[in-house]
């Protein structure tokens, strides 16, 4: 028996039902629990990246053209990297309008995915690169950052990881494909066509070796088998996209439950469970607007953040039901530390809530 892929939806409604309006009306939305802490780290938080073991935090600022280190076992030290290039230069390393940023426990290194090129007269010739930053151990990452060049015209917009087989997923939003590339000899080793048009968001599931893609403008979630049973972890299969009625944008998956959660602007929370034979939608909560995701494995937990609304959303994802919901202004990305159990808020106004996710939270 093939498994059952659910998938949660943050689903737009144009009409709530009268019972929907009075259950959100009646949520409290609450304070942060006490203990958090607020670190200024200036700029437009956009991604988020953890490494459990040494503590480190990368987190992209896109319209500063930079990424910066939170090193939350030092003393909460925060170093800026940016390498910008001067006009008619040719240089190939730089941080440019980071998008999405990861991390990868095999190799204890940083992706960075920068989705434009600079602003320079060799614009045609120098293509959007992945930035690899070594991480070291808690301490200020290595300034030798490696650059890989994927390709011309390439708006790359997500990224995910699959540290068992040392591979990195990057989604070429312009070019509709995939990038997939080897994490421990940093070498490109082919793309992955046909990934549905316009890729945003990327999640891997280690347990069935599913890559979904979330196809913005296409209105799709593509799967793709990137483990085929018997076959090589190189071999890759594209099964039947689903069809949704929104644009798809953040998404997680918790490999523990086979649920995964895709993130938009929305005003209700649904959940479409899917099989080879039929799909069937049913309504759980409602959720007022949703973004980024970020998922706990361990304790069955989906962290979601709403930037217009300012709120941090907890959802069961045993009972795919609402936990609690959190004030937190300007919320604009989130990212979980299984290590520590701290949960990790980016906002768009240059603060990092650091959040100890314990007891009822």
């Amino acid at each position: 028996m093939k498994r059952i892929i659910k998938v949660v939806i943050l689903l737009t409604l144009v009409l709530l039902t009268l019972k929907a309006e009075s259950r959100e009306a009646a949520r409290t939305i609450l304070s942060l629990p006490t203990g958090t802490t607020t670190v200024t780290v200036g700029g437009d938080i956009n991604g988020i990246a953890v490494d459990p073991t040494s503590g480190s935090i990368l987190l992209s600022d896109f319209m500063s053209n930079k990424v910066i280190f939170y090193l939350g076992k030092t003393g909460g030290e925060i170093f800026t990297m940016a390498k910008n290039i001067p006009t008619g230069s040719s240089d190939m390393t730089y941080i440019h309008n980071p998008l999405a940023v990861a991390f990868d426990s095999s190799t204890n290194k940083f992706f960075v995915a920068n989705s434009n090129a600079p602003d320079t007269s060799v614009t045609m010739t120098i293509a959007p690169l992945i930035t690899v930053i070594n991480n070291i151990g808690g301490t200020v990452p290595s300034m030798n950052l490696d650059n890989l060049s994927l390709g011309s015209n390439a708006i790359f917009s997500g990224i995910a990881i699959d540290p068992d087989n040392h591979i990195a997923f990057f989604s070429d939003y312009n070019n509709n494909k995939i990038i997939r590339l080897k994490t421990d000899t940093l070498t490109i080793e082919r793309d992955i066509s046909p990934a549905g048009g316009t890729p945003a968001g990327l999640a891997y599931d280690p347990t069935t070796g599913f890559l979904y893609v979330a196809n913005s403008l296409d209105k799709l979630i593509t799967i793709i088998e990137t483990q085929l049973e018997g076959g090589s972890p190189d071999a890759t299969s594209t099964r039947q996209p689903i069809k949704l009625s929104f644009e798809p944008h953040g998404i997680g998956v918790n490999p523990s439950t086979g649920s995964v959660f895709v993130g938009k602007r929305s005003n209700s929370f649904e959940i479409l469970t899917l099989n080879d034979d039929d799909s069937t939608y049913s309504s759980i909560n409602p959720i007022v607007e949703s973004g980024t995701v970020a998922i706990d494995d361990v304790n069955d937990r989906a962290f979601i953040v709403n930037n217009t609304q300012g709120t941090l959303t907890v959802i069961d994802t045993v009972t795919n039901k609402i936990k609690n919901v959190y004030a937190v202004d300007s919320a604009r990305s989130v990212a979980y530390n299984p290590t520590t159990n701290k949960v990790f808020v980016g906002t768009s106004d240059g603060k990092l809530f650091v959040i100890s996710a314990t007891g009822r939270f």
